[in-house]
């Protein structure tokens, strides 16, 4: 993990998002979107070096191959759960 990306990123794609952070494992984490609250609130204190700061973005599979509209469903259905919590959203990339 990069030093830019020291806090949580989120990688969404149409069914599942992509929990990276430096307390996961090296590939991340998938979770379904009813446990990412949960996958969140569970990180300790050490996975958020730059204070409750969370990038999220889209994956679109490589070269495009994955419809838009599902993945945008399951970014707004992302972000209205962040925004519920006590943590500021950072889309990415920006």
């Amino acid at each position: 993990m990069t030093r830019d990306r020291a806090n949580p990123y989120l990688i969404v794609d149409p069914n599942s998002i992509l929990v990276r952070a430096l307390t996961l494992p090296p590939g991340g984490k998938t979770v379904r979107l009813e446990r990412l609250r949960e996958t969140l609130m569970d990180l300790p204190l050490s996975a958020w070096p730059h204070g409750r700061v969370v990038a999220v973005g889209p994956h679109y599979g490589v070269g495009g191959r994955v419809d838009p509209t599902s993945i945008n469903a399951n970014m707004r259905a992302t972000m209205a759960v962040l925004t519920a919590l006590p943590v500021v959203v950072n889309p990415w990339p920006r």
